[in-house]
């Protein structure tokens, strides 16, 4: 929400008063939900607000991170390929995300394949 972002750049700021401008804070936004034809907040909103400070979001997935939860395990072991594992691994392992995006192949691309082992 708006306040929240507003609330977020005062407590930033105190950071900053506190324990002066060498300390960078990072900011995580929990259960991010942006739909698509939804006039709330994008995520470039808070980018622009949060400016460097905003290091990512965590998808809103509930149901997964209660069952990890209630049974004891990671989230990579229920679903290694969940939203919110994603999102995690671009906040603590951006290399290895990017890597992953790059080896992943689109549904058009993977059609292509099919279409010419067809055809050959």
């Amino acid at each position: 929400t708006v306040p929240c972002l507003r609330h977020t750049q005062r407590l930033i700021q105190a950071v900053y008063e506190t324990a002066g401008k060498e300390v960078k804070p990072n900011v995580i936004v929990n259960r991010f939900e942006q739909k698509m034809f939804d006039s709330g907040i994008k995520q470039a909103d808070v980018q622009e607000i949060l400016g460097e400070h905003f290091v990512g979001g965590i998808s809103n997935n509930y149901r997964l991170v209660r069952e990890a939860v209630d049974r004891g395990v990671p989230l990579h072991a229920i679903a290694p390929n969940a939203n919110v594992v994603n999102d995690l691994k671009k906040i603590i392992l951006p290399e290895e995300a990017v890597q992953t995006t790059v080896k992943s192949k689109s549904l058009f691309g993977l059609g292509k394949g099919l279409l010419k082992r067809k055809a050959g």
